[in-house]
Order: structure tokens, then sequence, then C-alpha cells
């Protein structure tokens, strides 16, 4: 029996980038720090949401992965595989956010404005570092990646060989060998597309999908900010669109995009759960999928207001958030049945960086 097979387990996986965000809000001349990217957004949004979640990743023994591993420990994300290697420099982006009630604007910074240090980037983990996994037992309903690798394709094959439902983000569709050798793994990709910058490399994209025939991916999403998001099931030619969900007040688009396949993840495995289907055979029900699109897009609405990739889950709990949710969309309408709330796991911490470190904001 395929690990997929097994309703009311819900685990998730993910490998890939985790990065130290340190946000500026409105010229503050003080930081703030959070674990962020994309794979450590996902995972984590799903442990908000009640999941067991897991990270398999690569730091340092530095400030910056003190702050990451006691942000994921207390938001309940498993992080037995967070590597920490000494001679790593941890992952750090630096964003500055400027808001007010009626528009938001953010821009990420790669070198730190105080020091002119170059912030350290993703070093994905061995093969040899992640030997151990490949041959375990190990099991899970989703399997998440976010960057291309030796280490991730090997994983995403074996959680695929095993039934688990494999997600890839890519961070570009643009094409290259690896992307192309790639494509025939995931289950699902997801992607931000923007018209202006991605119009080329999606048609190259889309050409090498045809390629695959019945080896392509069961649903490929892309998401456009304001625009809503486009989907495409494997049955079907054609591109199916979802409008965007209107609010009335954005402080934050970062990490929109991470709650939106969280919600979508859960959403699909409560739908599917519900119609007594297996999560893979869902795939098939357009109105399954459209449906729990829909709940990702009404989180992700949710989130823009709130400071950071994940400040809504330093803000408010589980039974807050579906709370607001049902006031974008009908629950019942979707045949959504809400939890009763009864897990939670709130992370309010607020994290300081150790006197030790030599720049007060890269913290290098």
């Amino acid at each position: 029996m395929n690990f997929n097979d097994r309703h009311g387990i819900q685990t998730i996986i993910g490998f890939g980038l985790i990065v130290l965000d340190i946000i500026f809000k409105n010229g503050n001349k003080n930081p703030f720090y959070a674990s962020g990217g994309t794979c450590s957004n996902v995972i984590t949004n799903l442990s908000f949401l009640g999941w067991t979640s897991s990270i398999i990743s690569r730091v340092g023994t530095d400030s910056a992965a003190d702050i990451l591993l006691t942000d994921l420990n207390q938001s309940c994300v498993n992080t037995n595989n967070l590597f920490r290697e000494n001679g790593v420099k941890s992952p750090r982006i630096i964003e500055s956010l400027i808001f007010n009630t009626k528009e938001s604007s953010h821009k990420f910074i790669l070198r730190c404005p105080e020091c002119k240090t170059y912030l350290p980037r993703f070093r994905s983990p061995t093969l040899k570092q992640i030997n151990d996994l490949l041959i375990s037992d190990l099991e899970t309903n989703i399997f998440f990646y976010d960057r291309i690798s030796p280490a991730s394709i090997a994983l995403a094959k074996k959680f695929k060989s095993k039934g688990s439902l494999v997600i890839f983000e890519p961070n570009s569709v643009k094409m290259n060998e690896q992307l192309k050798k790639s494509l025939d793994i995931p289950h699902v990709i997801k992607f931000a597309f923007d018209e202006n910058k991605d119009k080329e490399h999606l048609k190259q994209f889309e050409d090498e999908i045809l390629r695959l025939k019945g080896k392509s991916p069961l649903l490929i999403i892309k998401t456009m900010g304001h625009k809503g998001i486009c989907y495409k099931q494997k049955q079907n030619k054609k591109w199916k669109h979802q409008n965007a969900i209107k609010v009335d007040s954005i402080l934050d688009t970062c990490g929109a995009g991470d709650w939106c396949t969280a919600g979508f993840i859960y959403a699909l495995n409560k739908l599917s759960f519900s119609k007594g289907q297996k999560i893979l055979d869902s795939f098939n029900d357009q109105k399954i999928i459209s449906n729990a699109l829909k709940v990702g897009q009404a989180i992700a609405s949710v989130s823009l207001n709130y400071v950071g990739a994940r400040g809504l889950s330093y803000a408010i709990n589980k039974k807050q958030l579906f709370s607001k949710i049902n006031k974008l969309i009908d629950f019942d309408h979707i045949g959504f049945n809400k939890d009763n709330f009864d897990y939670e796991c709130i992370n309010k911490s607020v994290f300081k960086p150790k006197k030790d470190s030599h720049c007060r904001v890269c913290l290098i």
C-alpha cells in the first residue's frame, strides 16, 4: 500500500532553500530576523496548519543558523536533517520594506548596508550528507523541493517510488539542462510568473512539457500576483484561470506565494479525503483542484496584512486564520470541513542576535 493511501497522516518533508530573513520596516535602522526561503516557509506554514513537517537543508554553525534553528524548532518543524557544517556561512537575505495602509513595496538586498559584505547564498546538501536518508525506510505524504541538485533529485525519485506526492517549485522556469532532465519527476510544478520577464521562458518550458507526453506532471500552477492563478491539469491542453482574491490593504507581499502553496496542499488533502479519494487520484477532479487553489489564494490574501514572509503565523492562531478566510470564501460551498483546532503550534518569538557577531545587521 502506498503511503498516500493512508488518509489522516499528514506529513511533509521539504528539501531546499532556508535563509535568514533580515527585515527593515519603513526605514527603521534596527532589523528583525526570521527563518525564510521557499522550502522553509512552505513546511513551516504547514506545521502551523497542523501537519508534521521536516526540513532537509544545509547551514553553518554561526549566529544566523542559531536563529534559524530556534525559529524552526519553536514552529514545531523537525530539524534533525538540517545539516550544520563548520566553515559554511548560513544564507541570508535583506528585505527593505516600505508600507502604509494603502500600498506596499519591498526590495531584496544581497549586500549588507552596514558592513558592505556580500551575503552568503544557499548551498545544497550533498549526496553524501543525505545518503542515510536514501537507504532509510523514511516515508511522507508530501515531498517538496525548490532547488535542483543531485541530492534533491535522488530524494524526489525515492519518495515518488514510495507513493508520496512530489511537488517542485523552481525559482525560475528558465530552461537549462538540469531543469529539462528533471521535469518528469514531480507530480506538481508551481512557479511565479512575470509576463514582462518570463514570457519566452514559459514558451520553452511548455515545449519541454509537451515532449514528455505521458510522463508530464499531473498539475502545473503559475501564480501571477494580483492577476491571479493559472493552472493546467495533465489531461487538459489549455490553462484555466482563477482571479486573485481582492483585499483592502497590503503590508507585505513577501511570502504570499508560499502561503498559497501550503494552503493548496492542506486543502487538497482535506478535499480528497472528504470525497474518499487518494490524493494522487484527485488530480483528475477539476473541482477539487480549483477549490484547493482557492483556499491557497485565500490564505495568501490574509498573509498580505502581516509583515514578513511568515508574519501571519507570529500574529494569529489557526482558528483566527480560518475565521478570516471564511469571510473571503464560502467553506461550505466548496465542501471544505474546517478543523476542530485542537492542534496549535504558535511561534511568537522575537529573535535577538548574539553580541559576539561582527556586524549588527547581517551577523557576519
